[in-house]
């Protein structure tokens, strides 16, 4: 096990010790909320790390959909705001063993990762329609020798193309503004948080 995760195990175990239960309860011991806070940020980048979700991540960055530091802050709020259910079984009230812990944060980010994959793909309603393919009669599956791009009206003149793209693009960046904003508002509140309760707010701000 790296260092990296075992101080996040350390950590834990001390919430673990102190009978802590919920993110709540964890924010009145000030020094060991910031400890986690920043034990969380650093497994969050060693999870991300592994090869799949760094090829994943990388997919996403490529067509504009997240950033790798948007993925690692929403990485590291989902550790904090899930803490409870990280601690206990909700359904039985029971504390989960330490190695449950550790894995139900791991399976955490790995879950955070796959969804926002799902998330940039395009909705499975949607049909692609290739022009140069022949039409088709949905209700009796006949295959007609008419193409679609003879019955489909559409402008693919140069000016046209790079307007579209432009458009495109311009969607993309809005989208990525405000995944942005969200991240940003949330990590805000948290950073309040942190430097309220914690008996070194610098020396936090400057770790993180």
């Amino acid at each position: 096990m790296s260092t990296i995760c075992k101080q996040f195990v350390k950590v834990l175990n001390a919430i673990n010790e102190k009978n802590i239960s919920s993110r709540q309860e964890l924010m009145v011991d000030a020094k060991l909320y910031s400890e986690y806070w920043l034990a969380a940020d650093a497994f969050a980048s060693y999870c991300l790390a592994s090869s799949s979700n760094a090829r994943t991540i990388k997919l996403l960055e490529e067509n504009g959909f997240m950033s790798k530091e948007d993925i690692h802050q929403e990485a590291v709020l989902k550790l904090v705001k899930k803490l409870g259910l990280i601690l206990v079984d909700k359904k039985t009230n029971k504390r989960h063993t330490l190695e449950h812990q550790y894995n139900y944060a791991y399976d955490c980010i790995n879950t955070l990762v796959i969804d926002c994959n799902n998330k940039s793909k395009k909705p499975e309603d949607i049909t692609e329609i290739p022009l140069q393919g022949p039409v088709r009669n949905n209700n009796s599956n006949e295959i007609s020798n008419t193409l679609n791009e003879e019955i489909i009206g559409h402008n693919n003149t140069p000016e046209n193309l790079l307007c579209s793209s432009e458009t495109i693009e311009e969607l993309k960046q809005k989208l990525k503004e405000k995944k942005r904003a969200e991240l940003m508002e949330n990590r805000s509140k948290i950073m309040d948080e942190l430097e309220c309760l914690s008996k070194k707010p610098a020396e936090v701000l400057v770790r993180m």
